[in-house]
């Protein structure tokens, strides 16, 4: 009845559709997403409104991904477990020739984005195709990553440039800033 593409792009529509609820978050968009093809890791939390194109897109566990986000796969694009991706992120994977061509069309090029284990995206970043965003990494809202971003490294600006390494121990649950040593509220006197 329907082709392979046909029925992805249907499943992947009706994936993207409905209101923001847990039981069609956590259950029902990763079902359609893996009937689609896609490779959806346990406990993905997928909310409404994403667009996926064809291509090849792996999701990992208890990945989050937020509402309105593009993923244009026809690079390849792989997320990491316990990524956290946030509302209007675009993974764009095809590029094209900056000359023109006489008829008007610029060949295209893809080249796949990897965002590794525990990343954080902000709110409307764009990742360009052929990237890597390290492990622990934190891509700041509005970026634009074109080059690949370290391991436990902020990025933020267009294009995105690194603005703070992170040291491992603020990532291992470890708070980022030593606490003050604690004061007794009243003194005590003998």
């Amino acid at each position: 009845m329907f082709t392979g593409w046909q029925k992805r792009t249907i499943l992947v529509y009706f994936a993207s559709l409905g209101p923001g609820l847990p039981v069609l978050n956590l259950y029902f968009r990763p079902w359609l997403l893996r009937w689609a093809g896609v490779g959806v890791g346990h406990a993905a939390n997928i909310m409404p409104r994403i667009q996926v194109t064809p291509g090849r897109l792996a999701i990992g566990k208890g990945v989050f991904i937020n509402t309105d986000c593009r993923f244009a796969c026809g690079g390849g694009i792989t997320i990491g477990d316990h990524c956290q991706i946030s509302a209007r992120v675009s993974f764009e994977t095809i590029s094209h020739r900056l000359l023109p061509v006489m008829d008007g069309k610029r060949p295209s090029y893809p080249a796949p984005i990897v965002v590794e284990n525990n990343v954080w995206i902000g709110s409307g970043a764009i990742l360009l195709p052929g990237i890597t965003v390290g492990e622990g990494a934190v891509v700041a809202a509005g970026a634009v990553v074109t080059k690949d971003v370290r391991p436990f490294t902020v990025v933020g600006g267009i294009p995105a440039r690194v603005i703070h390494d992170l040291n491992t121990s603020q990532v291992n649950g470890s708070p980022p800033f030593s606490s003050p040593p604690h004061q007794s509220p009243v003194p005590v006197t003998s």
